[in-house]
């Protein structure tokens, strides 16, 4: 068995190219217009995991400010500032998010996948008589991060 430790550096700040398919980067679904008149947007951002946990949420927060019109700087301390004047919700339902309104509370969630890989079969003689059929076998673990939520923008 071969455990694989994964990339050696932490995931870019960059977009996924299909999260659906554990690409890295972030990811957003289109904005809902809700009563209130704000937009719900769905956004999410899946790391290696080598990429710390704060910087998977700053990812998330700049994405969620380039969405909403927010400060697109980078500089992590002003999107967090930015961040506690607009409502987030880990589960789509800010009035069900048990006092949890910060991404900083947020569980990122972890998923460890098996990836079993074969080699070409082998096949083992004596003396012209075929005694056994082997196929190599290893098997490699990779581990992900995700960290999902919804802000809603306000209406322009």
């Amino acid at each position: 068995m071969l455990l694989s430790a994964g990339c050696a550096t932490s995931t870019p700040y960059q977009q996924a190219k299909d999260f659906r398919h554990e690409d890295y980067g972030y990811y957003d679904d289109k904005p809902e217009p809700q009563k209130d008149g704000t937009l719900r947007i769905r956004v999410g951002v899946n790391a290696n995991a080598d990429t710390p946990d704060e910087t998977i949420r700053a990812y998330w927060g700049r994405r969620a400010a380039e969405l909403c019109g927010g400060p697109v700087s980078g500089n992590d301390a002003e999107i967090k500032k930015w961040l506690q004047t607009v409502v987030v919700s880990e589960n789509g339902s800010p009035d069900s998010d048990r006092n949890c309104h910060s991404v900083e509370c947020w569980a990122i969630s972890s998923k460890v996948s098996r990836l079993e890989k074969h080699s070409d079969s082998k096949d083992t003689y004596l003396d012209n008589y075929r005694i056994a059929s082997t196929t190599q076998n290893r098997m490699e673990y990779t581990s992900d991060k995700n960290l999902q939520g919804y802000v809603y923008c306000p209406s322009k």
